[in-house]
Parts: structure tokens; sequence; C-alpha cells
């Protein structure tokens, strides 16, 4: 005879059922907050990138302003660095060094996190206007070629 006790309470497999369900509502948790730290990782080495070669093409462009002497390239050459005199500053020269950082006058000009594998300088022929346009690639992407007119 039963006396009527209403057992309560979780079967073993309501309980296995449960922690399935937990287990893949966690782990889809967890692959989304990985996912949006990974993405801002690779955003943020975007921007710090993206700054530096702002901040390369801000000091070519003021190296090249104003009454300068291109010394190197040549008209009509292509080089890897770029010297020029500039009154009240005296030579400037850029070029990267054997870390792979631009540097001025041999004082690194980028971060250890930059690695510039290309530098190209090319001037413009003697019968065109004088012209320098400097390009490179900052950590595998390529930037665009700043063209700056000499006087």
């Amino acid at each position: 005879m039963r006396l009527g006790l209403r057992q309560s309470g979780l079967t073993l497999f309501e309980v296995l059922v449960y922690i399935g369900l937990l287990a893949i509502i966690l782990g889809g948790a967890m692959l989304g907050a990985y996912q949006l730290i990974e993405g801002s990782v690779r955003t943020a080495t975007r921007v710090a990138t993206e700054e530096e070669a702002n901040f390369i093409f801000r000091k070519i462009d003021w190296a090249l302003n104003g009454d300068v002497t291109v010394n190197e390239p040549d008209a009509g050459e292509t080089t890897d660095e770029l010297d020029v005199t500039k009154p009240g500053e005296g030579a400037l020269l850029f070029d990267v060094n054997d870390d792979d950082a631009l540097t001025l006058n041999g004082d690194a000009l980028t971060s250890r996190a930059i690695s510039i594998t290309e530098f190209v300088v090319e001037r413009t022929p003697a019968s065109e206007p004088d012209a320098v346009s400097v390009s490179f690639v900052m950590n595998g992407r390529q930037f665009a070629t700043t063209t700056r007119y000499v006087r």
C-alpha cells in the first residue's frame, strides 16, 4: 500500500538534458565573446597602423615643405631613401633600418610593432615639374602614394 507520498525533484535524465542545454548556451556565449575580443584587437591594430602611416606622411610632407633641396633621389630615379636639406633644419634622411623601422637621421619614427618592408621614393624626370612621390608597405599593407611638388 502506498502512503500517498509524492516524490519531488528531477530525474537523472532531466538533469542531463539541462546540463547539456546550459553547456550549449555557455559555449555560444564564449564563442561570441571571443569573436568580439578578437575583432577589437584587429581593429586596434588596424587603427594603430593607419595612425603610424598618417604620421609618416605628415613627417615627409613637413620635410618637403618650403624651400628644400632634394639630394636623393636624383631626377628620374627611384630609391629606398629620401635625403633632403631643409633650411633651419639641415640634412634630413628618411630610410628603413635593419629592424624594418622608418628612421629620420637614424632615429626611429615608427614603433616596434610596425614593420616597413618596402619604402619607395620616386622623383620626376628633369623635363617635368620637380616632384617627389613616396609609398610604403607597412605591416603587409600597401599605403597610397603621396606626391609633393618641390619648390
